[in-house]
């Protein structure tokens, strides 16, 4: 019944974004979560007996729909609590959002970001509360989506991240001063970090995009930084 309410709402709730970009806006940690869902959908879709499936009555076209109809955002980790606590992420059904933790989505592997994902999507439908039960019921399907995307050359799967912080005093009106030499350390520390990581799997590595973030802390009041995040692929 629970399945079938959260279905209905969301066939009569319009979406509560817009623009071309889907639910993860131009967010790229999002982005790429949006992609790992699509393909984890994939999979499903091409095993639609699987018995973890038809037992937690997950059908592909409800988990399509899901993955459609949630918005996704990401933010720095120490925004991303729950009871008190750092989380990977948070997944708020009545709201239809998933927020993802930045910080620690770049430290996870390609298949930890599969069970992320899933698990965080598994909330949204109420199949999923706080264990990974249902996830590692479901480990075969993921392990199949990681081994046929694991060498896509896809630039928005399978991507490596590098950050740095540059902190700010609370009076400064510039948080991102691009014209600063600590802003152009950070740059090349973010871009050499995402060079690394990729290195380690690829032959071929190159920065992708970088992006500078002016960001205002919820938890100290006045305190503002800028983060600067590379991805290599």
């Amino acid at each position: 019944m629970k399945l079938l309410a959260l279905l209905i709402v969301i066939l009569i709730t319009p979406p509560s974004f817009a623009g071309n970009d889907g639910g993860s806006g131009g967010d790229a940690y999002a982005k790429e979560f949006e992609m790992l869902a699509r393909e984890l959908h994939k999979t499903f879709k091409q095993d639609e007996s699987n018995p973890a499936l038809i037992k937690w009555r997950l059908k592909p076209s409800l988990f399509e729909l899901v993955v459609n109809t949630t918005l996704l955002r990401s933010a720095d980790g120490s925004e991303v609590i729950l009871d008190a606590m750092e989380v990977d992420a948070i997944n708020y059904k009545n709201r239809r959002l998933i927020l993802i933790n930045q910080d620690r989505w770049r430290q996870r592997s390609l298949l930890q970001r599969l069970e992320l994902t899933l698990h965080e999507y598994l909330g949204i439908l109420d199949i999923e509360k706080g264990n990974y039960i249902v996830t590692n019921e479901l480990s075969d399907l993921i392990v199949q989506t990681y081994n046929r995307i694991k060498n896509s050359n896809s630039n928005q799967i399978n991507l490596f991240y590098g950050n740095q912080k540059i902190g700010s005093s609370m009076n400064s009106a510039i948080i991102c001063d691009q014209s600063s030499p600590a802003y152009a350390d950070a740059v090349e520390l973010a871009k050499n970090e995402a060079i690394t990581k990729c290195s380690l799997q690829n032959k071929s590595c190159k920065i992708l995009s970088l992006t500078a973030e002016p960001i205002i802390s919820s938890l100290v009041m006045g305190y503002k930084y800028c983060s600067v995040t590379a991805i290599a692929k």
